[in-house]
């Protein structure tokens, strides 16, 4: 592998395009002497950002995917994981109205984020009453829509009706003066 595929791989792995168009600049304009020194600064740079990323994360754990079961159980699961939780009710919402009650629906942060074990995860659910209104702004969505699709389709039919109209009353302007045309060419000749 040559140094230069060294170093644009090493950059792929973590820098910025701003960085590997400066490298590539570099790389153009100095030649191959500045090559190893080139390399030597990549790889450092690149090391340092490596290091700094795993103490970032070395602590971190995924929040489980508790979604779909019961909230107490869900609780259970995040306290053997280390995390605080708090149960909260969600705002009602036509997406909701086909669930079931004391289900965790959603978390935040959102499931399967990384995050500290100390993180304090809500844990959304809803009950009969989130349930009942999600159902009656369902309702009204489904409402709304076959309202709309009625509107249009009764405007289908009048834009139908209408050029249906317009083309029999086109049809007879142009058929009285074909005629009026016709009658007028036939008096000409007879004089």
């Amino acid at each position: 592998m040559s140094k230069v595929s060294m170093v644009s791989k090493l950059l792929s792995k973590g820098a910025t395009k701003v960085a590997k168009k400066t490298v590539k600049s570099a790389v153009e304009t100095a030649g191959s002497a500045a090559l190893g020194s080139l390399f030597a600064a990549a790889a450092s740079g690149t090391k340092n950002m490596v290091t700094d990323q795993v103490h970032k994360f070395k602590d971190k754990i995924y929040i489980p995917d508790i979604e779909g079961i019961p909230v107490e159980e869900a609780q259970k699961i995040l306290t053997d994981f280390h995390f605080k939780s708090i149960k909260l009710l969600v705002d009602a919402n036509k997406h909701y109205a086909n669930k079931r009650t004391g289900i965790v629906l959603k978390t935040k942060p959102k499931l399967g984020s990384k995050v500290s074990p100390d993180t304090f995860i809500k844990v959304f659910y809803a009950d009969e009453t989130i349930i009942a209104s999600s159902q009656a702004l369902l309702k009204a969505s489904q409402d709304r829509q076959a309202a709309k699709k009625e509107a249009h389709k009764i405007l289908a039919h009048k834009m139908v009706a209408n050029s249906k109209s317009e083309a029999a009353l086109l049809s007879h302007k142009l058929a009285s003066s074909f005629h009026h045309k016709k009658n007028n060419e036939a008096n000409r000749e007879t004089k």
